[in-house]
Parts: structure tokens; sequence; C-alpha cells
């Protein structure tokens, strides 16, 4: 089973609307998709994989929860806290 996608819990991220009020929709991560940023717009990094845990590469990190690991196609990683995100599972 691997993670195929991310939504944040509670308010999320503040999309433009077209009254230039904003509005709050959760944040989603999905892989094969690009980034967005806090206003809606794309970013040019698109997620290659999501991953779990509390390990990076054999290094623990030094936190008391689990942690999910945003791999992109910029060379970045994204280290975000698991009780902040609901992940999606898939074969």
């Amino acid at each position: 089973m691997k993670i195929v996608s991310l939504q944040s819990v509670g308010l999320g991220a503040v999309f433009p609307s077209g009254s230039c009020e904003g509005i709050n929709e959760p944040y989603v991560l999905k892989v094969g998709e690009k980034l967005k940023e806090g206003r809606g717009q794309e970013l040019d990094a698109t997620v290659t994989e999501i991953g779990f845990g509390d390990m990076y590469h054999g290094m623990e990190m030094p936190r008391q929860d689990d942690t999910y690991f945003v791999y992109t196609s910029d060379g970045h990683i994204r280290v975000l806290s698991a009780d902040k995100y609901i992940a999606e599972w898939s074969e």
C-alpha cells in the first residue's frame, strides 16, 4: 500500500474567490499533480511520492509523532505532521 494523496484537517488554505475574498478549502497534495501555493496558483513542482513514518533515509527525526514526507520534482522534501493531514492509501 502507498499514499496517493494528503488532505489537510481544519481550515486548510485560503484560495481567492471572484469577489476578492478568500475561500477556505482543504489543502490537498496528490501524487502526480502540481503543488499549489496559498493563493491557489500552481507551482513548478509536482508531487512524486508521499511517504509516512518517523524515519527519513535511516535518520531518526527529532519528533514525537509520525510524519508525512512529500517528495517533489524540484528535489525538495516537505515534512508534514501526521496529525494535521488525512491520507488516502491505495494498492
